[in-house]
């Protein structure tokens, strides 16, 4: 797995995501109690569900990530989430990281 050359939160990174793509969609946070349980229900009632119970376990899930790797062998350069942002959705600047909506 590979990242970016930013560390930020799942919370951050959506919120910087959405604001990119000009979609003004509320995040709603859920306790994980709360979206385990959810997401166990609609397992069994959604052939396939917006939530899974992977989807909640993975949450919970710190994954460090080592570039050195793919730095040394392949010559990488990871981007910033801002730098990135820009690239993937083709505009001249992304918001900056405390913007909310």
């Amino acid at each position: 797995m590979l990242g970016g050359a930013d560390e930020t939160t799942l919370k951050e990174f959506m919120r910087r995501l959405l604001r990119a793509a000009g979609l003004r969609t509320p995040l709603i946070g859920l306790p994980l109690g709360l979206g385990g349980a959810i997401s166990a229900i609609l397992s069994t009632c959604i052939k396939t569900p917006p939530l899974t119970v992977d989807n909640v376990k993975g949450i919970k899930e710190l994954v460090p990530v080592d570039h050195a790797a793919a730095i040394r062998d392949w010559g990488w350069a990871p981007l910033g989430l801002d730098e990135g942002l820009r690239k993937t959705f083709n505009i001249e600047s992304a918001p900056p990281p405390s913007t909310r909506f």
